[in-house]
């Protein structure tokens, strides 16, 4: 009982300070730390965007940003986008970035 509560103390601190204590209470080398995991891929920077949908009767679709040509995607949707508000419908925004 004493030898394993002296060697969940010492382990506690070995992963602190140094590493874990293997079976025999006798200090092991330092592990190499595990690599960092890789850093996720940046989306591609915006290089334009533009509301679809013109007050009052805005209408606008998500999908309506795929019609602009490659590169574009749907962002969001909005009530007033960049000015007047709808009155029906919904104003969508459609950003450009290049294709990777």
């Amino acid at each position: 009982m004493k030898r394993s509560l002296t060697i969940l103390t010492l382990g506690a601190l070995g992963i602190v300070l140094a590493g874990c204590m293997d079976d025999t209470g006798g200090g092991s080398s330092n592990p190499s730390p595990a690599p960092a995991p890789a850093p996720a891929p940046m989306p591609s920077p915006v290089l334009d965007s533009r509301w679809l949908g013109t007050a009052p009767f805005c209408d606008a679709d998500p999908s309506d940003c795929n019609n602009l040509g490659p590169g574009w995607s749907y962002l969001r949707t909005s009530v007033t986008g960049d000015g007047a508000p709808c009155t029906t419908g919904r104003k969508v925004m459609c950003v450009f970035r290049p294709l990777n």
